[in-house]
Protein backbone atom coordinates (compact mmCIF):
# COMPACT_ATOMS: atom_id res chain seq x y z
CA UNK A 1 0.00 0.00 0.00
CA UNK A 2 3.04 2.03 1.00
CA UNK A 3 4.76 1.42 -2.66
CA UNK A 4 1.28 2.18 -4.05
CA UNK A 5 0.49 5.73 -2.22
CA UNK A 6 4.39 6.61 -3.37
CA UNK A 7 4.35 5.98 -6.76
CA UNK A 8 1.27 7.80 -6.88
CA UNK A 9 2.81 10.48 -5.78
CA UNK A 10 5.90 10.19 -7.95
CA UNK A 11 3.75 10.46 -10.97
CA UNK A 12 1.71 13.53 -9.65
CA UNK A 13 4.86 15.27 -9.32
CA UNK A 14 5.96 14.30 -13.17
CA UNK A 15 2.95 15.14 -14.29
CA UNK A 16 3.00 18.51 -12.60
CA UNK A 17 6.59 19.44 -13.75
CA UNK A 18 5.76 18.36 -16.98
CA UNK A 19 3.18 20.87 -17.37
CA UNK A 20 5.64 23.33 -16.31
CA UNK A 21 7.82 22.64 -19.36
CA UNK A 22 4.81 22.56 -21.88
CA UNK A 23 4.76 26.50 -20.79
CA UNK A 24 8.23 26.85 -21.45
CA UNK A 25 9.49 28.08 -25.36
CA UNK A 26 11.74 26.99 -27.49
CA UNK A 27 14.18 30.16 -27.34
CA UNK A 28 17.24 29.96 -25.75
CA UNK A 29 16.29 33.03 -23.30
CA UNK A 30 16.50 32.77 -19.64
CA UNK A 31 12.67 31.19 -19.06
CA UNK A 32 10.45 30.69 -15.69
CA UNK A 33 7.13 29.33 -15.69
CA UNK A 34 4.02 32.38 -15.43
CA UNK A 35 3.63 33.81 -11.53
CA UNK A 36 -0.07 32.50 -11.98
CA UNK A 37 1.40 28.91 -11.33
CA UNK A 38 3.65 29.63 -8.79
CA UNK A 39 2.01 27.69 -5.73
CA UNK A 40 2.08 28.48 -1.59
CA UNK A 41 2.74 26.44 1.08
CA UNK A 42 2.97 27.40 5.11
CA UNK A 43 2.41 31.34 3.87
CA UNK A 44 5.34 31.02 1.46
CA UNK A 45 5.32 31.17 -2.25
CA UNK A 46 7.19 28.68 -3.84
CA UNK A 47 8.75 29.54 -7.44
CA UNK A 48 10.17 27.20 -9.97
CA UNK A 49 12.59 28.85 -12.23
CA UNK A 50 14.09 26.85 -15.29
CA UNK A 51 17.10 27.86 -16.63
CA UNK A 52 18.90 26.91 -20.01
CA UNK A 53 22.36 28.02 -19.03
CA UNK A 54 23.53 27.82 -15.13
CA UNK A 55 24.61 31.57 -16.00
CA UNK A 56 21.68 32.74 -16.27
CA UNK A 57 21.25 32.27 -12.60
CA UNK A 58 22.66 35.73 -11.75
CA UNK A 59 19.49 37.11 -13.60
CA UNK A 60 17.03 36.12 -10.93
CA UNK A 61 20.04 36.52 -8.02
CA UNK A 62 20.81 40.38 -8.86
CA UNK A 63 16.82 41.51 -9.85
CA UNK A 64 15.37 39.60 -6.47
CA UNK A 65 18.20 41.08 -4.74
CA UNK A 66 19.02 37.40 -2.93
CA UNK A 67 22.80 37.41 -3.65
CA UNK A 68 24.40 38.15 -0.57
CA UNK A 69 23.96 34.67 0.76
CA UNK A 70 25.61 33.60 -2.40
CA UNK A 71 29.40 32.26 -1.81
CA UNK A 72 30.13 29.66 -4.71
CA UNK A 73 27.44 28.02 -6.35
CA UNK A 74 28.52 24.07 -6.80
CA UNK A 75 27.29 22.08 -9.76
CA UNK A 76 28.22 18.67 -8.70
CA UNK A 77 25.51 18.54 -5.83
CA UNK A 78 22.57 21.34 -5.33
CA UNK A 79 22.41 23.12 -1.74
CA UNK A 80 20.14 25.99 0.17
CA UNK A 81 20.78 28.84 2.66
CA UNK A 82 19.80 28.24 6.50
CA UNK A 83 20.07 32.06 6.51
CA UNK A 84 19.93 34.83 4.02
CA UNK A 85 23.57 35.92 5.40
CA UNK A 86 26.68 36.15 3.30
CA UNK A 87 27.98 33.04 2.10
CA UNK A 88 25.41 30.81 3.59
CA UNK A 89 24.32 28.89 0.32
CA UNK A 90 26.50 25.81 0.97
CA UNK A 91 24.21 23.61 2.51
CA UNK A 92 23.80 19.95 0.74
CA UNK A 93 20.38 18.95 -0.08
CA UNK A 94 19.74 15.21 0.17
CA UNK A 95 19.01 13.25 -3.30
CA UNK A 96 17.27 12.91 -5.80
CA UNK A 97 18.91 15.77 -7.23
CA UNK A 98 17.41 14.65 -11.06
CA UNK A 99 14.09 14.49 -12.64
CA UNK A 100 13.26 13.24 -16.20
CA UNK A 101 10.70 14.53 -18.23
CA UNK A 102 10.19 12.74 -21.84
CA UNK A 103 13.91 10.97 -20.85
CA UNK A 104 14.82 14.61 -20.61
CA UNK A 105 16.69 14.86 -17.32
CA UNK A 106 16.27 18.37 -15.47
CA UNK A 107 18.78 19.07 -12.52
CA UNK A 108 18.02 20.85 -9.40
CA UNK A 109 21.14 23.45 -9.24
CA UNK A 110 20.07 25.44 -5.69
CA UNK A 111 17.36 26.69 -3.01
CA UNK A 112 17.00 30.16 -1.66
CA UNK A 113 15.06 31.28 1.18
CA UNK A 114 14.42 35.01 0.93
CA UNK A 115 14.58 35.26 4.85
CA UNK A 116 14.37 33.22 8.21
CA UNK A 117 15.81 30.95 9.77
CA UNK A 118 16.40 26.78 8.75
CA UNK A 119 18.53 23.69 10.07
CA UNK A 120 22.13 24.29 8.68
CA UNK A 121 22.57 20.15 8.17
CA UNK A 122 24.40 18.52 4.89
CA UNK A 123 22.78 15.90 2.92
CA UNK A 124 19.76 15.70 6.05
CA UNK A 125 16.81 17.25 3.89
CA UNK A 126 15.66 16.26 -0.05
CA UNK A 127 13.49 19.04 -1.34
CA UNK A 128 10.15 18.03 -0.15
CA UNK A 129 11.84 18.28 3.16
CA UNK A 130 12.45 22.21 2.59
CA UNK A 131 9.16 23.46 1.22
CA UNK A 132 7.77 22.42 4.40
CA UNK A 133 10.93 24.83 5.92
CA UNK A 134 9.31 27.53 5.87
CA UNK A 135 9.88 28.78 9.06
CA UNK A 136 9.64 32.93 8.54
CA UNK A 137 10.25 32.71 4.65
CA UNK A 138 7.87 34.43 2.39
CA UNK A 139 9.50 32.92 -0.67
CA UNK A 140 11.58 30.06 -1.71
CA UNK A 141 13.05 30.13 -5.40
CA UNK A 142 13.71 26.55 -6.72
CA UNK A 143 15.81 26.66 -9.61
CA UNK A 144 16.25 23.97 -12.49
CA UNK A 145 18.56 23.11 -14.94
CA UNK A 146 17.70 22.19 -18.43
CA UNK A 147 19.57 20.60 -21.51
CA UNK A 148 22.31 19.35 -18.96
CA UNK A 149 25.59 19.29 -21.06
CA UNK A 150 27.84 16.31 -20.55
CA UNK A 151 30.92 18.61 -19.88
CA UNK A 152 29.46 20.72 -17.37
CA UNK A 153 30.74 18.55 -14.65
CA UNK A 154 34.21 18.76 -15.94
CA UNK A 155 36.43 20.54 -12.94
CA UNK A 156 37.55 23.06 -15.71
CA UNK A 157 34.20 24.08 -16.89
CA UNK A 158 32.65 23.97 -13.30
CA UNK A 159 35.45 26.63 -12.41
CA UNK A 160 34.57 28.92 -15.20
CA UNK A 161 31.15 28.95 -14.96
CA UNK A 162 31.34 29.87 -10.99
CA UNK A 163 33.62 32.40 -11.91
CA UNK A 164 31.55 33.93 -14.51
CA UNK A 165 28.52 33.93 -12.24
CA UNK A 166 30.22 35.32 -9.35
CA UNK A 167 31.80 38.01 -11.58
CA UNK A 168 28.53 39.39 -12.73
CA UNK A 169 27.05 39.13 -9.03
CA UNK A 170 29.98 41.34 -7.78
CA UNK A 171 29.85 43.72 -10.37
CA UNK A 172 26.17 44.56 -10.32
CA UNK A 173 26.54 44.70 -6.28
CA UNK A 174 29.03 47.26 -6.74
CA UNK A 175 27.30 49.25 -9.35
CA UNK A 176 24.39 49.36 -7.18
CA UNK A 177 26.40 50.21 -3.91
CA UNK A 178 28.10 53.52 -6.53
CA UNK A 179 24.21 54.20 -6.97
CA UNK A 180 23.05 54.73 -3.63
CA UNK A 181 26.66 56.72 -2.45
CA UNK A 182 26.14 59.04 -5.33
CA UNK A 183 22.08 59.45 -4.48
CA UNK A 184 23.30 60.10 -0.91
CA UNK A 185 26.33 62.84 -2.54
CA UNK A 186 23.39 64.49 -4.19
CA UNK A 187 20.79 64.59 -1.15
CA UNK A 188 23.89 65.87 1.18
CA UNK A 189 24.92 68.67 -1.91
CA UNK A 190 20.92 69.48 -1.54
CA UNK A 191 21.15 69.59 2.15
CA UNK A 192 24.50 72.07 1.92
CA UNK A 193 22.69 74.24 -0.57
CA UNK A 194 19.53 74.66 1.25
CA UNK A 195 21.55 75.63 4.29
CA UNK A 196 24.13 78.00 2.39
CA UNK A 197 20.77 79.46 1.09
CA UNK A 198 19.48 80.24 4.68
CA UNK A 199 22.66 81.64 5.87
CA UNK A 200 22.02 84.04 2.83
CA UNK A 201 18.86 85.02 3.79
CA UNK A 202 19.31 85.64 7.77
CA UNK A 203 22.87 87.78 6.44
CA UNK A 204 20.53 89.52 4.60
CA UNK A 205 17.78 90.14 7.15
CA UNK A 206 20.70 90.86 9.94
CA UNK A 207 21.50 93.03 7.49
CA UNK A 208 18.43 95.64 6.56
CA UNK A 209 17.92 95.23 10.39
CA UNK A 210 21.50 97.40 11.26
CA UNK A 211 20.21 100.10 8.75
CA UNK A 212 17.11 100.37 9.73
CA UNK A 213 19.08 100.89 13.65
CA UNK A 214 21.31 102.74 12.22
CA UNK A 215 18.26 105.26 10.87
CA UNK A 216 16.95 104.82 14.17
CA UNK A 217 20.35 106.16 16.32
CA UNK A 218 20.29 109.01 14.13
CA UNK A 219 17.02 110.22 14.64
CA UNK A 220 17.59 109.58 18.52
CA UNK A 221 20.91 111.65 18.22
CA UNK A 222 18.80 114.85 16.41
CA UNK A 223 16.56 114.12 19.37
CA UNK A 224 19.32 114.55 21.70
CA UNK A 225 20.58 117.33 20.21
CA UNK A 226 17.42 119.43 20.40
CA UNK A 227 17.39 118.34 24.24
CA UNK A 228 20.71 119.80 25.13
CA UNK A 229 19.55 123.17 22.97
CA UNK A 230 16.53 123.52 25.03
CA UNK A 231 18.74 122.86 28.35
CA UNK A 232 21.52 125.34 27.28
CA UNK A 233 18.15 127.73 26.70
CA UNK A 234 16.62 127.47 29.86
CA UNK A 235 20.17 127.76 31.30
CA UNK A 236 21.32 131.04 29.92
CA UNK A 237 17.65 132.14 31.07
CA UNK A 238 18.53 131.48 34.30
CA UNK A 239 21.42 133.23 34.10
CA UNK A 240 19.83 136.22 32.72
CA UNK A 241 16.95 136.12 35.27
CA UNK A 242 18.85 136.56 38.53
CA UNK A 243 16.35 139.14 39.94
CA UNK A 244 13.97 136.32 40.13
CA UNK A 245 12.98 135.60 43.70
CA UNK A 246 13.85 132.37 45.61
CA UNK A 247 10.61 130.15 44.66
CA UNK A 248 10.56 131.22 40.56
CA UNK A 249 14.48 130.36 40.92
CA UNK A 250 13.95 126.89 42.69
CA UNK A 251 10.35 126.01 40.63
CA UNK A 252 12.82 127.19 37.18
CA UNK A 253 16.36 124.75 38.79
CA UNK A 254 13.35 122.19 38.92
CA UNK A 255 12.05 122.38 35.61
CA UNK A 256 15.90 122.58 34.56
CA UNK A 257 16.51 118.94 36.16
CA UNK A 258 13.88 117.27 34.79
CA UNK A 259 15.09 118.36 31.16
CA UNK A 260 18.37 117.17 32.55
CA UNK A 261 16.82 113.61 33.75
CA UNK A 262 15.28 113.04 30.28
CA UNK A 263 18.01 114.02 28.70
CA UNK A 264 20.41 111.68 30.65
CA UNK A 265 17.63 108.92 29.90
CA UNK A 266 18.07 110.10 26.08
CA UNK A 267 21.54 109.33 26.20
CA UNK A 268 21.26 105.85 28.07
CA UNK A 269 18.74 104.86 25.21
CA UNK A 270 20.93 105.64 22.80
CA UNK A 271 24.12 103.48 24.15
CA UNK A 272 21.37 100.95 24.33
CA UNK A 273 20.81 100.93 20.43
CA UNK A 274 24.62 101.22 19.67
CA UNK A 275 25.48 98.19 21.59
CA UNK A 276 22.58 96.49 19.63
CA UNK A 277 24.19 97.64 16.62
CA UNK A 278 27.37 95.99 17.50
CA UNK A 279 25.52 92.70 18.41
CA UNK A 280 24.08 92.83 14.81
CA UNK A 281 27.43 93.37 13.65
CA UNK A 282 28.70 90.35 15.83
CA UNK A 283 25.93 88.21 14.22
CA UNK A 284 26.89 89.23 10.31
CA UNK A 285 30.17 88.46 11.11
CA UNK A 286 29.49 85.14 12.41
CA UNK A 287 26.74 84.14 9.62
CA UNK A 288 29.88 84.81 6.71
CA UNK A 289 32.30 82.87 8.90
CA UNK A 290 29.75 80.02 8.89
CA UNK A 291 28.95 81.09 4.75
CA UNK A 292 32.79 80.41 4.18
CA UNK A 293 33.39 77.36 6.30
CA UNK A 294 30.36 75.54 4.65
CA UNK A 295 31.80 76.47 1.53
CA UNK A 296 35.22 75.12 2.04
CA UNK A 297 33.40 72.09 3.70
CA UNK A 298 31.68 71.02 0.13
CA UNK A 299 34.21 71.17 -1.84
CA UNK A 300 36.46 68.89 0.58
CA UNK A 301 33.99 66.70 0.61
CA UNK A 302 33.10 66.54 -2.93
CA UNK A 303 36.70 66.23 -3.74
CA UNK A 304 36.62 63.09 -1.43
CA UNK A 305 34.06 61.38 -2.32
CA UNK A 306 34.36 61.83 -6.01
CA UNK A 307 38.54 60.55 -5.63
CA UNK A 308 37.17 57.56 -3.39
CA UNK A 309 34.27 56.66 -6.21
CA UNK A 310 37.13 56.90 -8.79
CA UNK A 311 38.79 53.99 -6.36
CA UNK A 312 35.33 52.24 -6.41
CA UNK A 313 34.93 52.31 -9.85
CA UNK A 314 39.18 51.44 -11.19
CA UNK A 315 38.19 48.03 -8.44
CA UNK A 316 35.31 47.03 -10.14
CA UNK A 317 36.78 47.63 -13.84
CA UNK A 318 39.57 45.25 -12.25
CA UNK A 319 37.06 42.50 -11.42
CA UNK A 320 35.62 42.99 -15.01
CA UNK A 321 38.79 43.20 -16.77
CA UNK A 322 41.03 40.68 -15.07
CA UNK A 323 39.12 37.49 -14.56
CA UNK A 324 41.85 35.14 -13.50
CA UNK A 325 42.81 37.00 -10.42
CA UNK A 326 43.48 34.91 -7.67
CA UNK A 327 41.37 34.10 -4.76
CA UNK A 328 43.76 36.26 -2.93
CA UNK A 329 44.14 39.14 -4.93
CA UNK A 330 39.76 38.87 -5.25
CA UNK A 331 39.85 39.19 -1.55
CA UNK A 332 42.14 42.01 -1.46
CA UNK A 333 40.22 43.87 -4.16
CA UNK A 334 37.01 43.79 -1.99
CA UNK A 335 38.77 44.47 1.09
CA UNK A 336 39.79 48.05 -0.43
CA UNK A 337 36.69 48.52 -1.57
CA UNK A 338 34.50 48.07 1.68
CA UNK A 339 37.19 49.94 3.10
CA UNK A 340 36.61 52.61 0.80
CA UNK A 341 32.74 52.56 0.84
CA UNK A 342 33.19 52.53 4.70
CA UNK A 343 35.07 55.88 4.33
CA UNK A 344 32.87 57.49 2.66
CA UNK A 345 29.69 56.61 4.75
CA UNK A 346 31.96 57.95 7.94
CA UNK A 347 32.92 61.38 6.37
CA UNK A 348 29.51 61.93 5.20
CA UNK A 349 28.37 60.95 8.98
CA UNK A 350 30.65 63.95 10.08
CA UNK A 351 29.40 66.40 7.78
CA UNK A 352 25.60 65.62 8.36
CA UNK A 353 26.50 66.07 12.25
CA UNK A 354 28.55 69.29 11.02
CA UNK A 355 25.43 70.51 9.45
CA UNK A 356 23.19 69.83 12.10
CA UNK A 357 25.44 71.94 14.64
CA UNK A 358 24.95 74.88 11.78
CA UNK A 359 21.54 74.85 11.73
CA UNK A 360 21.57 74.70 15.64
CA UNK A 361 23.34 77.43 15.55
CA UNK A 362 21.39 79.92 13.35
CA UNK A 363 18.40 78.50 15.18
CA UNK A 364 19.77 80.10 18.25
CA UNK A 365 21.10 83.28 15.75
CA UNK A 366 16.98 83.32 15.17
CA UNK A 367 15.92 83.30 18.41
CA UNK A 368 18.10 86.25 19.45
CA UNK A 369 16.86 88.08 16.57
CA UNK A 370 13.58 87.71 17.56
CA UNK A 371 14.28 88.64 20.94
CA UNK A 372 15.93 91.86 19.76
CA UNK A 373 13.20 92.29 17.50
CA UNK A 374 10.99 92.73 20.72
CA UNK A 375 12.95 94.77 22.62
CA UNK A 376 13.31 97.45 20.00
CA UNK A 377 9.67 97.48 19.38
CA UNK A 378 9.28 98.09 23.21
CA UNK A 379 12.16 100.42 22.98
CA UNK A 380 9.98 102.27 20.15
CA UNK A 381 6.84 102.42 22.70
CA UNK A 382 8.80 104.19 24.95
CA UNK A 383 10.66 106.14 22.39
CA UNK A 384 7.54 107.23 21.19
CA UNK A 385 6.07 108.44 25.13
CA UNK A 386 8.99 110.47 26.08
CA UNK A 387 8.85 112.05 22.78
CA UNK A 388 4.92 113.24 23.77
CA UNK A 389 5.89 113.90 27.20
CA UNK A 390 8.64 116.13 26.69
CA UNK A 391 7.01 118.38 23.92
CA UNK A 392 4.06 118.60 26.78
CA UNK A 393 6.84 119.78 29.16
CA UNK A 394 8.46 121.85 26.89
CA UNK A 395 4.90 123.82 26.03
CA UNK A 396 4.22 123.99 29.48
CA UNK A 397 7.83 125.34 30.34
CA UNK A 398 7.33 127.44 26.97
CA UNK A 399 4.13 129.10 28.92
CA UNK A 400 5.87 129.55 32.58
CA UNK A 401 9.37 130.99 31.21
CA UNK A 402 6.47 133.91 28.95
CA UNK A 403 4.72 134.36 32.33
CA UNK A 404 8.08 135.08 33.99
CA UNK A 405 9.56 137.25 31.08
CA UNK A 406 6.80 139.10 31.25
CA UNK A 407 6.45 139.64 34.92
CA UNK A 408 10.52 140.82 35.06
CA UNK A 409 10.07 143.20 32.17
CA UNK A 410 6.37 144.30 32.82
CA UNK A 411 4.95 144.06 29.75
Amino acid sequence: MFKLNKNHIFFKIILFIGLELFLITNSHKVMAINSENVFTKQNMKIHNIFLEKVEDISYYVINNNYFECFSSLTLEYPCYNGTNTQHDLSWVIKQPHYWMIKKQPIKLLCVVFDKGIRDKMDGEYTLEDLKQMANGASNMYVFWLLNLNSKINEPKNIKDINKKIFYQLDIKFKEKEIGKISHQLNLLQNQITKLTNKIKAEKKYFKANLQALQLEILNLKNQKDNLENQLKSKQDELKANQTLNEEEKNKLKQQIKNIQNDLNQQIENNQTKTNKIEENKTHITQLEKQLSSNKQDLEKLQYEIKQKQTDLESKEQQLIEQKNLSAGEIQQLDSEVITLKTEINQEKINFEAQLSLKEEEIEKLKNKLKLLKTELENEKVKYQKIIINLEQKINTYSGIFDSLYKKIFHF
